[in-house]
């Protein structure tokens, strides 16, 4: 009786934590996936806007090259969404930076060799280029936060959407460090659940057990006598 009610308890077990470990993977990919989904429909909207806002822009017929990119300058460089997100305007295959909502500094500079600073075969722009071009929008990459140092790398989702008819795409960007730490703090509490039910398992079988022992022993005593 002891070896089938260990046989039986080890089976349970052992189940038990394949199911509980399919659960837990499955729900920190669905947490991923939500809260991904949201940051690309966030970026997507915002980016569309700026498509607009250019395409309205350079559809004017009586201003010069110059006074229409003066005038997106201007507008572009204040554009915000959600707090602290800007955008950015690229001169298409080139890199050339033509407006930049953070810092003005770089408009007219070629960012078209800046990379990845945790993996240095991926180009940023060239990449956020080709995304605008085959019309993906999204690429994820890492990059330091404002603030925060040069050493230390955050992950970051970013957009690229080209303006209809002009040899430019408008970007932007955020940083979704805040994904992982969701999906640690959701595995910590898996980790606890499995924990407890682990041991509340182990004092289930330890009782059943108590009780077929002290069965065995009243049913041998019957028989004996």
């Amino acid at each position: 009786l002891g070896t089938a009610l260990v046989a039986i308890f080890s089976i349970t077990y052992a189940l038990f934590a394949q199911s509980f470990q399919n659960y837990s993977d499955f729900m920190l990919a669905t947490v991923e996936k939500l809260l991904l989904d949201k940051y690309q429909q966030s970026l997507k909207t915002n980016t569309e806007v700026a498509v607009s806002l250019l395409s309205a822009i350079y559809d004017v017929e009586n201003m010069t090259a110059q006074e229409k990119l003066v005038l997106a300058r201007r507008l572009v460089r204040t554009l915000r969404f959600e707090g602290d997100g800007y955008f950015f305007v690229y001169e298409e295959g080139t890199g050339k930076v033509l407006i930049h909502g953070a810092d003005q500094k770089l408009e007219g500079q070629n960012l078209w060799d800046l990379v990845n600073p945790a993996d240095k075969s991926q180009y940023i722009i060239r990449e956020l280029d080709r995304v605008a071009k085959d019309g993906s929008v999204f690429l994820r990459y890492s990059f330091p936060k404002p603030g925060k140092g040069t050493e230390k790398f955050y992950p970051k989702l970013g957009t690229a959407m080209l303006v209809p008819g002009r040899a430019m795409w408008v970007g932007t960007g955020a940083y979704i460090d805040d994904i992982s730490e969701s999906q640690q703090t959701l595995a910590r509490k898996m980790a606890d659940i499995t924990a407890s039910t682990r041991t509340e398992i182990c004092v289930t079988f330890l009782i059943l057990g108590m009780i077929a022992i002290a069965i065995v022993v009243v049913l041998a005593r019957h028989f004996t006598n």
